[in-house]
């Protein structure tokens, strides 16, 4: 029996993922060297806008994976039950405070969000989405927290210098804010 396509192999180790796949871990999987998992995936994803298809190869810090685009969304969820994953103001707060001042401590994070943040932090941290980075060398070696792979496949990342960037907004209103929190640091 011969060999399938190099192309058809990566296909089928991507939809059997529970999770994304590296260039790295898909060369080492095929025996083939990372260029050429490269040009399949390139050549994939062409191939998958070329033919008009559900779904697209979508690559997040977590590496690459197929997923079904996002206008069919209304027709999934109307025939299966899909609880997609909510996250109360508290907890989106703690974790965008987290993803734009990485590593950050739990007393940096109530200074800003002027609340207790213990149960945000414990409950992102369950959901993986969260990691501890560390201890800072500071006294009482406070923990240290920061985002995890799982976060930036979340969200659709590849990494944290796609994190949409204040400037890219009117805030007026939060111009205010982020005056407030500068001052507060110097």
């Amino acid at each position: 029996m011969s060999q399938p396509p190099l192309s058809q192999i990566i296909e089928s180790l991507l939809f059997s993922a529970k999770r994304g796949l590296t260039a790295k871990q898909l060369a080492e999987v095929t025996g083939a060297s990372l260029d050429e998992v490269r040009a399949e995936l390139s050549q994939l994803r062409a191939f998958y806008v070329e033919q008009k298809r559900a779904f697209e190869l979508s690559e997040s810090g977590a590496g690459f994976l197929l997923k079904t685009k996002s206008q069919f969304k209304d027709w999934i969820t109307s025939t299966k039950e899909v609880r997609p994953v909510k996250l109360s103001t508290s907890l989106m707060e703690t974790l965008a405070i987290t993803a734009y001042r990485q590593p950050v401590t739990r007393a940096e994070m109530e200074i800003l969000r002027g609340v207790d943040s213990s149960y945000a932090l414990k409950s992102l941290l369950e959901k993986g989405l969260l990691r501890i980075t560390g201890k800072k060398d500071a006294p009482g070696k406070p923990m240290m927290y920061g985002t995890t792979l799982k976060f930036l496949e979340a969200f659709g990342l590849k990494n944290l210098k796609e994190l949409p960037q204040p400037e890219e907004y009117d805030l007026a209103e939060g111009d205010q804010i982020t005056s407030e929190v500068s001052e507060r640091e110097n």
